[in-house]
């Protein structure tokens, strides 16, 4: 053991703090999404969902969102957010919806 009153001449005698977890991830803008199989559990998608689902871009749902000649299902408004229901996704894709 060293003496914390002693002068230190060396500088590999200088004892670095030992940390137990790495630095934190830094924050990401958008969550990251879902894997499919965690995706179709899920009742109510985001437009982001839907989107990585349908492999398209959101912007594109949206545009399909704001046709009114389109067969995309309407959205949901829940506490601010924009949701749409999983199984109407689904028939809309199946019936050969952008995919």
């Amino acid at each position: 053991m060293r003496d914390p009153h002693d002068e230190l001449g060396d500088a590999d005698q200088v004892v670095r703090p030992v940390h137990s977890h790495g630095p934190a991830a830094k924050p990401r803008r958008e969550s990251a999404l879902l894997s499919e199989g965690e995706l179709l559990a899920r009742t109510l998608w985001s437009i982001a969902e839907a989107a990585s689902f349908m492999r398209v871009s959101s912007r594109t749902v949206w545009r399909e969102l704001s046709n009114p000649k389109s067969k995309f299902p309407r959205p949901r408004r829940i506490r601010g957010r924009t949701l749409l229901a999983r199984d109407e996704v689904l028939a809309f894709v199946a019936g050969g919806g952008t995919r």
